[in-house]
C-alpha cells in the first residue's frame, strides 16, 4: 500500500505542475487538461487519474472524448496502475484509440551524472524568465507558433512558489533549462532541455544536479521525473541516479 501511495503522490505532483500550463476540469472519475495552443501534444492535453467502475467506464470515455474534442483536442488517455477499471486500456482499443506511447515514471535513488565543471546552474526569476522560455523553446523544438502561450503560461508558472527554474550556463552563454516543482514532501522535475548544439557536454546531468541538492534542501521526500520511451532517455536518467517505479500508457484517438 505505501508504494500505491507513494505513486499517487507522484502522478499529482505531475497533474498539478502541468495544471499551471492548462485549463483543467477535476470530475469525480478523472482529471481532464487541455490547452488548444499545443494542439497535437500529449502532455497537455489528456484525461488522466480515470477511477470509475466498469459499468461506467464506456460513458465515462464518450463523455471525456467530446469534451476534450469541443476544446479542439483529440481525445487522450492515460492509463497507469492506479487507473480503475483495470481493464480501462482495452476498452479504450476497442473504442478506436491506438497506444501511441509509454511513459516511465522513474525516481531518485543516489548517484550522479557525469557533469562539465564548466557548466554553472542559476536560478531564473521574473526578470530572464523570457530569456529562460527562449532556451525551453530552443530545446524541445517548439514551434513559433506557441511562442506567446509559452510566455503567457511562464509568467504565470514563475512566481507560483511551488516551482524553481533553472538555467545552465556555459561559455558565457545560456544552453538548458529545467524546472523543478515541490509541494508535499514530493519534487518533481520537469522541462529538462539542451540546445541541440551544445549536447553531450553533461549540461542535463548539471542540472538534475542542482534540482536534487535542492530538493533534498526543501526536504522532500520523493524526487521523480517522467520520461517517454519514444525518446530514448531512460538509461540517461538511471545514470543520474533515478530509477523506474512504475510505467503509464497513452493512448490517442484521431
Amino acid at each position: 500500500m505505501r508504494e500505491l501511495e507513494e505513486w499517487r503522490l507522484m502522478e499529482e505532483n505531475e497533474e498539478e505542475f502541468f495544471s499551471l500550463w492548462c485549463n483543467s476540469e477535476s470530475r469525480k472519475d478523472a482529471l481532464v487538461l487541455w490547452n488548444r495552443s499545443f494542439r497535437g501534444d500529449p502532455i497537455f492535453n489528456h484525461a488522466t487519474r480515470v477511477v470509475c467502475n466498469k459499468k461506467e467506464a464506456r460513458s465515462l470515455v464518450k463523455q471525456i472524448s467530446n469534451r476534450l474534442r469541443a476544446e479542439g483536442v483529440p481525445p487522450c488517455f492515460y492509463v497507469s496502475p492506479l487507473t480503475r477499471p483495470v481493464e480501462f486500456g482495452d476498452l479504450l482499443v476497442s473504442d478506436g484509440f491506438h497506444l501511441l506511447d509509454q511513459m516511465r515514471i522513474m525516481r531518485f535513488r543516489g548517484g550522479a551524472g557525469n557533469a562539465d565543471k564548466g557548466i554553472t546552474v542559476e536560478k531564473v526569476n521574473e526578470s530572464s524568465v523570457s530569456a529562460w522560455a527562449k532556451i525551453y523553446m530552443e530545446s524541445f523544438d517548439i514551434p513559433p507558433d506557441w511562442r506567446d502561450e509559452v510566455l503567457k503560461r511562464y509568467s504565470i508558472i514563475v512566481s507560483d512558489p511551488h516551482v524553481a527554474l533553472y538555467s545552465a550556463i556555459y561559455r558565457g552563454q545560456e544552453v538548458g533549462c529545467l524546472s523543478l516543482y515541490s509541494k508535499g514532501g514530493v519534487g518533481g522535475v520537469y522541462c529538462v532541455g539542451t540546445v541541440p548544439r551544445w549536447r553531450r557536454r553533461g549540461v542535463a546531468s548539471a542540472l538534475i544536479g542542482r534540482a536534487v541538492a535542492d530538493s533534498e534542501l526543501l526536504g522532500n521526500e520523493i524526487l521523480c521525473l517522467q520520461t517517454f520511451d519514444r525518446d530514448r532517455l531512460e538509461d540517461f536518467y538511471v545514470l543520474n541516479g533515478f530509477r523506474t517505479v512504475f510505467a503509464r500508457s497513452i493512448y490517442l484517438q484521431d
